[in-house]
Order: C-alpha cells, then structure tokens, then sequence
C-alpha cells in the first residue's frame, strides 16, 4: 500500500478577516480552501479503506498460525481416548483369565518407587484404586492419560486467548507424549475404611486385592505385571487441626483427623502396591 501523503493544509483566515478583503483575493482563498479538503478526503478514505484490507489478511494469518497447534491436539486427544479404551478392554481381560503374579517369568521390567503421589494417592507413580465390580464395569481415568489430557487443555487455552505461538510450540510437545508409560491399578477385593470415633480415637482400616501393572507400549497395552496386596492402616497416628483461638476451641479435629487417616491409608497401600510390583504376571488357572 502506497504512503500516505503529507499534505500541507493552508491556514484558513479568520471569516471577519476574510471578509474585510477584496472579493478578487476572497474568492481565490475559497477555491483554494475547497482544493485542499476535496484532497484530504480522498486521501482519508484510501487511507482508511486500506487499513481494513489489511486487517483481514492479519485475521487470515491469524487462522493459519493456529491451525497447526489444533490438528496436533485433535491427534493427541484421538491418541488419549484410544489408550483409555484399550486400557479398559485388556484389564478386564486380565481379571476375567485370573492373571496374577508369576515368578518363573522372571522380574517385572518396571521399577515402581516406594511410594505414589498420583491423586489422592499423593508423583511417583500412577495408580487408580478400585473395586472389581467398578473395575468390570466403569474404570476410572488413567492417570498417565490424564496428563496428557491436561497439557492438550493448555494449548486450547492458549487458541483461545490467541497466543498461536505459544499454543503451537506447546501442541508440537505433545507428539512425543503420545507413547505412554504404565498405569498401575489397585482392584480391591475387601475394603474396610478407617473410621473415627472421636477427636482422639479412631478404628485402623484394612483392604486386601491384586494390583496390576499395565504397559501401554506392548502391542496395543497388556497386563505385564501383577501382585496380591493385604495392607491394614496405621495403629497410632500424629496429626495436625486448626485452634480457634477466639472460641478457645479445638475447631475441625474430627474432620483433619478423617483426612490423616484416608492420607494414611493411601501411603500404605502405594507402598504394598510398590513392594508387589516384583514378578511378571501371566494367566493361572481358575
């Protein structure tokens, strides 16, 4: 688009000026005057028809900046939902043909750390606690899927609030994403809850069941590890509540005491999940 040009706009006398000189001189100022805001006003709206032109390619370009960033989140969703699905299918499979722990397979190829900071689990290593009748029935979501879910909820944020760039550049980090790592799920078989009885006293919970390892990379997912549990929470327990020191009461203490204990039993049934995490897993007999 050309330059727009610098115009020299001829001061305009005062009209009571005007008006005391010649006609001669008076009409040669008008036809000058006039001259000069006929310019302008060519040169305003090519100005301002141009600007928008401009604009729309912007908007254009805008489009096109973008359009990486959501065909990559549209796969990785794609990927998400698809290992979801598998992981669903090949567990029950599992639990239905009895796969359990087999050491004459030899170790299990994944360490699993001691303990797990997933969810209320507390981020060591990711693991979904469940019954069977759930498990057989509604698995709740993986956790390593999760994260990848989340990561693709950034870079929708970011097309959201136009920041293709950033948007982009996040969407390009989640191809490699795509091969997950392992779930661990905890089927319950017996549940019994710790329960409390007063702001000092309380019942230890117990559970007892299998967990599994699932590897998302062999084939399309399988069971590759497995081991029974029995773990029981703590006997005794410090634990910290808040002091309303206005009332001169002990306000919340059941409720911060009911936390400590789910807490509790979460850690401990991480660790036993971690411990038995030993051997390869194959199908037994039922």
């Amino acid at each position: 688009m050309a330059a727009r040009p610098d115009l020299e706009v001829p001061e305009v006398e005062h009209p009571y000026a005007v008006a005391m000189r010649a006609s001669r001189r008076r009409a040669r100022w008008t036809a000058m005057f006039v001259g000069v805001c006929v310019a302008s006003g060519v040169a305003i709206t090519a100005w301002s028809s141009a600007t928008p032109a401009r604009r729309v390619v912007h908007a254009e370009g805008q489009v096109d900046l973008g359009r990486e960033a959501r065909e990559l989140t549209r796969a990785a969703r794609g990927r998400a939902a698809e290992a979801q699905t598998a992981l669903e299918r090949n567990l029950r499979a599992a639990i239905r043909a009895g796969v359990a722990s087999c050491p004459e397979l030899g170790a299990c190829p994944f360490r699993v750390p001691e303990s797990s900071r997933f969810g209320s689990f507390g981020a060591s290593f990711p693991m979904i606690a469940t019954s069977r009748a759930e498990a057989l029935s509604v698995l709740p979501p993986s956790h390593a899927i999760a994260a990848l879910l989340a990561d693709a909820q950034r870079v929708e944020t970011h097309l959201a609030a136009g920041r293709f760039v950033e948007a982009t550049a996040y969407a390009r980090w989640l191809e490699p994403r795509a091969p997950f790592q392992y779930e661990i799920v905890f089927v319950a078989d017996s549940v019994k809850a710790p329960r409390v009885i007063s702001a000092s006293e309380f019942v230890s919970g117990e559970t007892a069941g299998r967990a599994y390892l699932y590897d998302f990379a062999r084939g399309d997912g399988a069971v590759v590890c497995a081991g029974d549990i029995s773990e029981a929470s703590s006997r005794e327990l410090d634990y910290a509540f808040p002091v309303d020191a206005e009332n001169a009461t002990l306000s919340g203490r059941t409720q911060s005491l009911e936390g400590a204990l789910e807490r509790d039993m979460n850690a401990r049934i991480a660790r036993a999940v971690s411990s038995a995490m030993t051997w390869r897993a194959c199908a037994t007999p039922p």
